[in-house]
């Protein structure tokens, strides 16, 4: 048996064993979400103490937070059910990013059916013709946030130009306007400190940005993602699989990145991003 075909059966076996208990991997993901919130909070209090570098461990454990609630529930992956809609809404507004949730569902279900392809919105051609023209640009426009969108408006008329088709996937107002009220209303009670918030939303936006990197970018010329290491990644790692197979939990994803060897972590990819040439978006 090669290598590949016994990797994927190790997650095969895993999710099938977990699968057979429909209160697991909700259970489970529960669990998990509850001590990383309660971290994200810990962190909260200590930079209130004066302890202010508590944003950057408050941002991984934010992005652990998302990996196991949208993302998951982007796939109905937690429930099998209608429910992980409202799990998709109502985690971002918990962490004060109401915005997020419907809309990272709509472009991440559409980047896995155009995956590298043009019509891919994770690296559409003005972002992947930016990145020709003007790398270290580019790198500065993906670590801040909002100075993306604000270069994409100015240059909406060449993003006209280069309009493609993509799968229709709606975004509920609904949901949308539930998260956002939530969030409001969490803010009044719990008061928490907008330093710290944006402080930890900014350092939230550069691992984002750095695990995108690792997903999808390289100098391999034959290869759709990567499998990597990433810090409480909870199995996102586990790339390549789970663009074959996007219905396996980040349990399963998890345990099976443990039998596998990395193509990269982060700190390969701001190296190769910085200085290697043939560094660059993979395609199709």
């Amino acid at each position: 048996m090669s290598e590949p075909t016994k990797i994927i059966s190790i997650e095969s076996k895993i999710e099938r064993s977990i699968r057979k208990y429909k209160f697991i991997v909700p259970i489970l993901t529960l669990v998990t979400v509850i001590v990383f919130y309660w971290l994200i909070i810990l962190c909260h209090n200590k930079f209130l103490s004066g302890t202010f570098w508590t944003v950057i461990p408050a941002a991984i454990f934010v992005h652990s937070f998302l990996i196991l609630t949208i993302h998951e529930a982007a796939h109905q992956n937690i429930t099998r059910t209608s429910f992980d809609r409202f799990i998709l809404n109502l985690a971002p507004s918990l962490v004060f990013i109401p915005f997020y949730g419907e809309h990272y569902r709509k472009y991440h279900l559409i980047h896995h059916g155009n995956t590298n392809s043009r019509n891919d919105p994770i690296s559409p051609p003005i972002i992947r013709k930016l990145y020709k023209r003007n790398r270290y640009l580019y790198i500065i426009l993906e670590l801040m946030p909002l100075l993306f969108t604000i270069y994409l408006m100015i240059n909406y008329r060449n993003i006209r130009k280069e309009k493609i088709d993509r799968p229709f996937i709606t975004i509920n107002k609904q949901y949308f306007i539930f998260s956002l009220l939530t969030s409001v209303l969490l803010f009044f009670l719990l008061k928490p400190n907008i330093l710290f918030l944006i402080g930890t939303l900014l350092i939230l936006n550069v691992f984002s940005t750095v695990r995108n990197w690792c997903e999808h970018m390289g100098t391999a010329v034959d290869r759709c993602s990567n499998t990597y290491w990433f810090p409480l990644g909870m199995g996102i790692g586990n790339h390549d699989l789970h663009h074959q197979k996007s219905s396996y939990s980040w349990i399963s994803l998890m345990i099976g990145l443990y039998y596998k060897s990395s193509d990269t972590n982060p700190f390969k990819c701001v190296k190769g991003i910085l200085f290697e040439r043939a560094f660059t978006f993979y395609n199709k």
